[in-house]
């Protein structure tokens, strides 16, 4: 059964019960430490709420006008021949069924649709080799109602950033309730929440508690659509997002897909030639070479060698 979010009186409760913060550090650490290679999800779940005591509410919203501003861009590596490359399905979030291994955003046999906010970061978390086929799917999104979402955000989040401003906020209005409810562990509180927000930078697959956190926050709760974080590959100065795979089904449109094929990796990412494009035409994708009106909207750095192998 799904739940709604702590009362102020539940939240107040919880906080009451943070030690003091010099002890409250050496709690986190020994949860960071623990040997949870055996651990089912209930001892990851009692073991989370033994040493971090609550799971902070960062729960934000955002306008309907402003998410369906968002672009969403997915890249899948290598996709089996015996895959439909005319399905739309195929180049969204997978079935459960080949959810085999933790993510950082989602438990093993549970789904969600992993995308970036820029082409380059969906790139480079796909973590390619040179010669390998990467798909990159460009998704919009048409939602008719305001949504919520949890984001994970480290004090230090570099200012370019396009989520800074949101993370300052999202920061100073947790510490302000704590206080306002006239508690005295707000500096435990950012300490918990801190030390959330760069677990999903710094832990390594398979990913214990961030995926057993992202699927608390997706699954159990009440009406949230994402999670969003900073992304490890690019240093934090762009974001990785897990959407829930029904607010997919029911606001996600596809734009375009595009077959690259890896000719370089560097620090930078790596380096693709375009082979073909996919554009849906009513019940169809209808594939063929990329034009220079496509290259200008997606690519615009690779418009000139684009025109030159022409």
């Amino acid at each position: 059964m799904q739940k709604g979010f702590a009362t102020k009186e539940e939240f107040e409760k919880e906080l009451n019960k943070l030690p003091d913060l010099n002890i409250f550090q050496q709690h986190l650490t020994t949860l960071t430490d623990l040997d949870k290679s055996n651990y089912s999800l209930i001892e990851i779940r009692k073991a989370f709420f033994e040493y971090a005591i609550l799971l902070p509410n960062s729960l934000s919203t955002l306008p309907k006008d402003t998410i369906n501003l968002l672009t969403a861009y997915r890249v899948r590596l290598n996709i089996k021949e015996e895959e439909d490359f005319d399905l739309i399905r195929t180049f969204s979030y997978p079935n459960p069924c080949f959810c085999t291994a933790n993510g950082r955003a989602n438990l093993k046999r549970k789904s969600v649709f992993y995308c970036a906010d820029t082409f380059e970061t969906a790139f480079a978390e796909s973590k390619p080799n040179k010669g390998e086929i990467a798909y990159l799917s460009i998704w919009k999104i048409n939602c008719d109602r305001d949504i919520n979402y949890s984001a994970f955000f480290p004090a230090n989040i570099p200012a370019k950033n396009v989520w800074y401003n949101t993370a300052i906020e999202q920061q100073k209005h947790l510490v302000e309730y704590a206080r306002n409810i006239g508690n005295d562990k707000s500096k435990q509180l950012e300490l918990l929440f801190q030390f959330i927000s760069e677990l999903f930078g710094s832990e390594t697959s398979p990913y214990y508690l961030t995926s057993w956190i992202a699927n608390s926050v997706l699954y159990e709760y009440h009406g949230i659509d994402f999670v969003v974080y900073p992304s490890f590959i690019t240093k934090g100065v762009t974001c990785n997002i897990a959407f829930h795979p029904n607010f997919v089904d029911n606001n996600f449109r596809l734009d375009r897909i595009f077959k690259l094929i890896v000719t370089e990796i560097n620090e930078n990412g790596g380096k693709y030639t375009i082979e073909k494009v996919g554009k849906v035409l009513y019940t169809n994708i209808q594939w063929g070479p990329p034009n220079e009106a496509d290259i200008q909207e997606y690519f615009p750095n690779a418009l000139k060698s684009f025109k030159e192998k022409e």
